[in-house]
Parts: structure tokens; sequence; C-alpha cells
């Protein structure tokens, strides 16, 4: 069983509506209880999470809010940035986002992100010691109400052939979390449907932007 596991027993869904509904409910909660998400955390790193700045962008951020490495978005924890980009979505077209983590530098973790149409590719950086989740969202961006749909859209792992293959790795970062695999059916009708290919101007942003974030903490 997961971290979650024991909140919805030994038993798997059957896929009965009542049991579907149930899962639902419970995943909403978690997502909206940062106490019970803190909890969940390492041992290792709660303190610094509890007792991180309480704060929805960091007083010394320096650049666009997010897309800068000097101004990454406040969580808590690595499961607060799964939960916060599942629940962002672009202001103009409304469309989800698809992500994957790309690595850490020090205190910052960078992620990938494609809107699951496949237009919008961008890149996020986090700081993760922080007792809760920002509640502002990057410039182009909303943050959705996190009962509108509770599931995780990208994964804390690194998915090589972005993002095909991402459904694989929802799957098995759920199952790690709560013991079943739940990924959004969106996202496997994004990958058989969808013609994904980064941009050169992306792949250029993604290198300037790893550079740059081993710089600015160097």
């Amino acid at each position: 069983m997961g971290i979650f596991g024991s909140l919805f027993g030994k038993k798997k869904s059957s896929g009965l509506p009542p049991e579907l509904t149930q899962i639902f409910d419970k995943l909403a909660e978690i997502m909206e209880d940062e106490k019970m998400q803190n909890s969940m955390n390492h041992p290792m790193i709660q303190d610094q999470i509890i007792n991180g700045l309480d704060v929805d962008e960091l007083p010394d951020g320096i650049g666009d809010f997010g897309h800068a490495a000097e101004n990454p978005i406040p969580v808590n924890g690595a499961l607060g940035e799964l939960l916060y980009l599942s629940l962002l979505k672009t202001k103009d077209t409304n469309q989800r986002l698809l992500f994957h983590r790309l690595g850490s530098v020090e205190s910052l973790d960078m992620y990938e992100t494609v809107t699951i149409d496949g237009k919008k590719w961008d890149i996020m950086f986090f700081s993760m010691y922080h007792p809760r989740k920002s509640r502002k969202a990057p410039s182009g961006y909303q943050l959705t109400d996190y009962r509108s749909q509770p599931l995780l859209y990208g994964t804390n792992q690194r998915v090589e052939n972005f993002p095909y293959g991402l459904q694989a790795a929802i799957q098995q970062t759920t199952e790690k979390m709560i013991g079943i695999p739940l990924p959004p059916p969106q996202v496997r009708q994004a990958e058989e449907n969808v013609r994904f290919s980064r941009p050169p101007e992306h792949e250029n942003r993604m290198k300037i932007a790893v550079q740059h974030a081993q710089g600015f903490l160097s």
C-alpha cells in the first residue's frame, strides 16, 4: 500500500460509481488539506516545510514569478508540486497542463509543462520548503478549484520522451501515493491523439534555464 493506502483500506476500486465517487472525494479532501499533505512528507524535511515561509511569493523573489529561478513558486514539498501543477490551466484557452520534473538544482525543482493540446510548452521553478502551496499562478495561467477534478496530470519523475510515456509514469506515481494507479483518461487520449513536438525555441529555453539556475545557486 502507498502513503495514502490506509485512507482507502486494501480494497481496490471495482469501477462502480459509488466507489469511484468515494475515491475522488477522498482525493479532493487530500488536495485541500495541506496539514494532511505536510504530515505525509518525509520526517527529515517535515520541519523545514512546516517552519518555512508562509507566502504566495517569496519576498526577495526577482523576475517573472514561477518562470525565473530567482522567483520560484512556494509549495509544501514534492506532493505540493504535483498538486499545484495539476490545478493549473491556461487563462486564454482553459487547457490543463501535462508535466514532469526535469531535475533539481539544490533547493529548486524544475518542471517542464505542455498544454494537453500540445500547443504551449513551458518551464517552471519551485521552492518546496513551505507550509502551503502558493495561491498565485504564473503569468498566463490560473489555478482551478480542487474539486473540479482531483487527479494528477503529471509526475515528479523525469519522463525521457515526455509527454509520451506520461500515463505510465502517473500510474506509478499514484500507485505509490494512494495504492491505486489512477491517471486521468485525458492523458491517455492526448498521448494517442495529439502530435507533441518541442519547438526549437523551447528546447533552447530549457538549456538556458538549467544553466541559469545552476549559475544563480552557485
